[in-house]
């Protein structure tokens, strides 16, 4: 039995509407709010997701708002209870915060036109070593950031040919710190497996499991960047706005330099052939598709979808019909309340790692 509860709310003041500009150039409004203790935390900026979300709840500056931690963990305006004396309607910026270009609006996104946004290009390296990226540990977005904004990355190549006496300029970072950030990304260079060079590329559309995917079918960045949208289109779950996408990545001149800046400073990451057993679909979860939600003990989420993939299976992110097994760790969200709806079968962790246990000795 599960018992959820409703989440705390309280009101606190909306002093400022502030942009934020991301890797893909989307421009994602904050709200800033007069600090107020909610459910044991402090809170004091919340996303405001999209330019519609604010003209739907009619968000002002100054207004008394009503917040929620959704799930006990984000922050989220719900609704302005009290507009502020003679305040206005809040205008969304036609050009961007950070380089003055001009705006475009794409769906419910407001993007920034700018293809060389000095904004997208910290978010990007932010991204490329962050966790989703290539993981490397050692590798601080805060750092990463004062080192774009003084010109020492321009792209994730530079990070390849980072001096330890450029870290070493800088207060604060001293000589341990340094060698572990240059060691990361040492050990990136030469141990990095394909899919999260190209997950740590931001790709629109290509997340983890696509990145895999294209991992799995081409052997290096150079080979998926030779692909044809028909070839790309042909691959499991990928349709044609993301065939479109991926070409249209690879295909950009700033790409082709990045990939030549790649190969020069050494980072030539590919993937590892699948073992004949799975290529003739021998395996023995294969054709079984896995979904993970909640916390899994001792365990990273990772760690088990890399599991379940060397055994011939797949892990997915979206539950649906297709799904053949809901792992359910500890809180487990959402998925498991649309687990239970579609009739799919739920397994604990204890439950998963047995299954895993006995498809290895089968697969012996």
């Amino acid at each position: 039995m599960a018992l959820k509860f409703p989440a705390h709310q309280a009101r606190t003041t909306l002093n400022r509407i502030r942009v934020q500009v991301g890797r893909t150039g989307v421009l994602t409004p904050v709200a800033e709010l007069e600090p107020v203790h909610l459910a044991g935390v402090e809170v004091s900026r919340a996303t405001l997701h999209n330019k519609a979300y604010i003209a739907e709840k009619d968000l002002r500056e100054g207004d008394t708002v009503l917040i929620q931690r959704a799930g006990d963990v984000i922050p989220q305006v719900l609704e302005s209870v009290e507009h502020a004396e003679g305040s206005r309607e809040y205008e969304f910026p036609a050009t961007c915060p950070v380089c003055g270009s001009e705006t475009r609006e794409d769906g419910e996104a407001v993007r920034c036109g700018n293809p060389h946004c000095p904004a997208k290009t910290v978010q990007q390296l932010i991204h490329f070593v962050s966790k989703a990226g290539m993981d490397m540990e050692g590798v601080g977005k805060k750092w990463v950031q004062r080192l774009a904004e003084d010109g020492h990355l321009n792209d994730p190549a530079d990070l390849f040919t980072l001096p330890k006496t450029t870290l070493l300029k800088y207060g604060g970072m001293g000589d341990k710190s340094a060698q572990k950030f240059v060691d990361a990304v040492e050990h990136a260079r030469k141990n990095a497996p394909l899919w999260r060079a190209v997950a740590g590329l931001g790709i629109r559309h290509v997340g983890e499991q696509t990145a895999r995917l294209l991992a799995d079918t081409y052997s290096s960045l150079h080979e998926i960047a030779s692909a044809t949208r028909d070839e790309l289109e042909a691959l499991p779950d990928v349709g044609g706005i993301m065939a479109e996408s991926i070409r249209t990545f690879f295909q950009a001149e700033p790409t082709k330099r990045l990939l030549e800046k790649f190969r020069e400073a050494g980072f030539e990451p590919r993937s590892e052939p699948k073992p004949a057993a799975e290529e003739a679909g021998a395996l023995p979860l294969d054709g079984k598709t896995f979904i993970f939600t909640g916390s899994l003990s001792g365990m990273s989420r990772t760690e088990a979808q890399d599991m379940v993939e060397e055994l011939g299976g797949k892990s997915v992110k979206s539950i649906s019909k297709k799904v053949d097994y809901v792992v359910a760790g500890e809180k487990a969200g959402s998925k498991l309340d649309k687990a239970e709806k579609l009739g799919l079968t739920v397994i604990d962790f204890d439950e998963f790692l047995a299954l895993i246990e006995e498809s290895k000795k089968e697969g012996e």
